[in-house]
């Protein structure tokens, strides 16, 4: 397979771009260093060559690991409300803590005002009649993603000038929608309805709504009923912010029973999303963690949990699905908040044996990440056994992510969704069009909720943006966006069973010989969990 180069990158106008064969994959290794740390890292053995890389990054400070949180976040392809929406958020519990904290980290200051700058304007396209937020451009409001917009304008709001009556119309249509989902249950799933009404009723106390206080109570009543940790979660923080602190606490209770020894506790697992994959884990899991910091009591608890979240630190700085990384963020926030520790001074050190790989000095007070790069020529393929060492005092969290591109596809068997395209023309001439036919199918015998698929496109191949909207327009899609080589597709959800076919026209720009990047699909909650199709090739004639 050939690196793949020209002008038609999938977006017009965008510049050449190099993409190295292969199917991309990535593996990480985090935790805390606790003044000393062994990590037993294992590297692959099929690498294509000169695509491995493992980088180690420690964390100084909470925000150091909201940062590389929001940058990933950030670089996302958007078209789905909860992208924009994580990034913003992120970047609006970076500020908050440099204020809180009263340092100054002008790097990571700059980045997260760029952010916000991006993404309000982005999150505002969102607002759709009734005044509620709706998960992807033009479509009916929907609450959870009105409850999660509000949440995160009101983030916002601490550290910029934002759009207020926006919030305002906000709050007053989740109070309007709030008492239509208790009219609506009991139904089909008496238990989603009820986790639902917690997230409204989370998302309005802290503004200060009135007028809450029934659901509050019913929620509270309900969960102590239900197996679900995410409604003993939310019902418990709606109690004790309302003030019921005696109801929370038997919430509390309740809900550390579901705690494992390891310091996670499970979802539910209602749909394919919710009980499958390690985004869900994370959610529910900092979502006690939020619960249990609520009161001090409850330290061990949260301290577990915010340790089993450290663990789960994705290669890519994130914890996974754009929620799942919101509320990890926060939930180490709210830690720090309880026990804030200051990082001093020191050395980084990385040894294998007696062998020092990597030394790094910090300055007291750092909050930027220390980055270790190009380590993979220090290592060998297959096991590799590490010491991370931290001079002083120090306890920090770390992440070792490893990179590489390999030449199988590596496909999650736990994913229902399976995907295929075909290029209906193996040999076009230059400003020809050519159908890229696409074959997208949930396996599974229950819907799923917000599913995407990413279609790699050669180079010397531009979609036709006309089309796109087209596709939207006609109920084909229900979002998309663009990258360099790559249009993403959203569905809302897929019935049991269903398959979705759609062609994609292209047209020929550049001529020679390209192969495009591998397309993937995946629940939109469970992003770490891909299916792959193989790339598709094509050459241009004059």
């Amino acid at each position: 397979m050939a690196y793949s180069a020209g002008r038609g990158l999938g977006v017009p106008g965008r510049p050449f771009q190099l993409i190295p064969p292969g199917y991309p994959r990535e593996s990480s290794r985090s935790g805390q260093i606790d003044g000393r740390e062994e990590v037993t890292l294992s590297l692959p053995t099929d690498s294509v060559p000169g695509s491995l890389s493992v980088t180690l990054t420690v964390f100084p400070s909470p925000l150091a690991g909201i940062d590389r949180a929001a940058e990933s976040a950030a670089q996302e392809a958007g078209g789905c409300f909860e992208q924009p929406a994580a990034a913003s958020f992120l970047s609006a519990l970076a500020l908050q803590y440099l204020l809180e904290h009263d340092v100054a980290s002008p790097a990571i200051a700059r980045r997260a005002h760029e952010r916000l700058q991006a993404a309000q304007a982005e999150l505002i396209g969102y607002e759709t009649s009734p005044t509620g937020f709706a998960s992807f451009p033009g479509a009916p409001a929907d609450e959870a993603a009105t409850a999660w917009g509000l949440m995160v304008f009101r983030e916002m709001a601490k550290v910029r000038e934002v759009d207020y009556p926006l919030i305002a119309r906000a709050t007053q249509w989740l109070k309007d929608r709030l008492g239509r989902l208790g009219d609506r249950r009991p139904g089909p799933d008496p238990a989603a309805s009820a986790v639902a009404e917690a997230q409204l009723v989370w998302a309005l106390l802290p503004s200060g709504q009135a007028g809450l206080e029934a659901q509050v109570e019913r929620l509270a009543g309900l969960a102590l009923q239900s197996p679900d940790p995410r409604l003993m979660a939310l019902a418990a923080m709606g109690a004790i912010d309302a003030g019921r602190k005696s109801d929370g606490r038997k919430l509390l209770d309740r809900l550390a029973k579901a705690q494992a020894d390891d310091g996670r506790v499970e979802p539910a697992g209602g749909s394919p999303a919710e009980g499958r994959g390690r985004s869900p884990q994370v959610e529910t899991t900092a979502l006690a963690a939020l619960a249990w910091l609520k009161l001090p009591e409850y330290a061990p608890q949260a301290d577990r949990a915010v340790a089993w979240v450290l663990k789960n630190r994705q290669a890519s700085g994130t914890f996974g699905s754009p929620r799942a990384t919101a509320l990890a963020s926060m939930a180490l926030v709210e830690q720090d908040r309880r026990e804030p520790r200051a990082a001093g001074g020191g050395r980084l050190i990385v040894r294998r044996a007696d062998q020092v790989l990597a030394e790094r000095s910090f300055a007291p007070g750092r909050q930027e990440a220390i980055l270790v790069t190009g380590l993979e020529a220090k290592l060998r393929p297959g096991e590799n056994r590490l010491t991370l060492e931290l001079t002083g005092d120090q306890r920090m969290p770390y992440l070792v992510s490893v990179r590489d591109r390999s030449p199988k596809p590596v496909n999650d068997d736990a994913s229902p969704l399976r995907l295929s395209t075909r290029l209906a023309q193996a040999k076009v001439t230059e400003n020809q069009r050519v159908a890229l036919a696409a074959e997208l199918s949930n396996t599974d015998d229950r819907a799923v909720p917000i599913t995407v698929a990413t279609l790699g496109l050669p180079a010397g191949l531009e979609a036709r943006l006309e089309q796109l909207r087209e596709l939207k327009k006609a109920g084909a899609i229900d979002s998309y966006a663009t990258q360099p080589r790559q249009v993403t597709f959203y569905w809302r959800g897929l019935a049991p069973k269903q398959k979705v076919q759609w062609n994609l026209d292209l047209d020929a720009g550049v001529p020679g010989k390209f192969t495009g990047p591998p397309s993937s699909a995946y629940l939109y909650s469970v992003p770490e969990q891909k299916q792959w199709a193989e790339p598709t090739a094509v050459e241009i004639a004059r």
